[in-house]
């Protein structure tokens, strides 16, 4: 989050602040800082907090709603394409630690209203 935070633009736009820039001189000060568009940003976030959620016990069906998936079958094809896993193997697992990059906090996107 720190070197994403480097570029003031950049940070502001995680934050859901946008300054008086155009839209598309964002989205390329964006990619370039962190070689992700936005929208790949808030996935892998989004991602990575259902996969909280599962690893705490919360139901698939909970997950998907707490992490505003459309439904189970989104959750599944996101978390297969930035985990690697299903959200049955993610409930199944004993160890959270087997996946550090995992954090316990509320992803931006959830606390803002963002355009991103």
């Amino acid at each position: 989050k720190d070197l994403l935070a480097r570029d003031p633009l950049v940070d502001a736009a995680l934050q859901g602040q946008m300054q008086d820039r155009d839209l598309r001189t964002i989205q390329r000060r964006f990619l370039r800082a962190t070689g992700l568009t936005q929208s790949a940003v808030r996935q892998i976030e989004r991602a990575r907090y259902a996969t909280h959620l599962l690893q705490q016990g919360v139901s698939i069906l909970d997950t998907v709603e707490q992490a505003g998936y459309f439904d189970q079958p989104h959750l599944t094809r996101s978390l297969k394409h930035f985990i690697g896993q299903t959200p049955a193997q993610i409930r199944e697992q004993s160890r959270p630690e087997q996946m550090p990059f995992l954090y316990k906090t509320t992803p931006l996107w959830m606390n803002h209203n963002t355009s991103i």
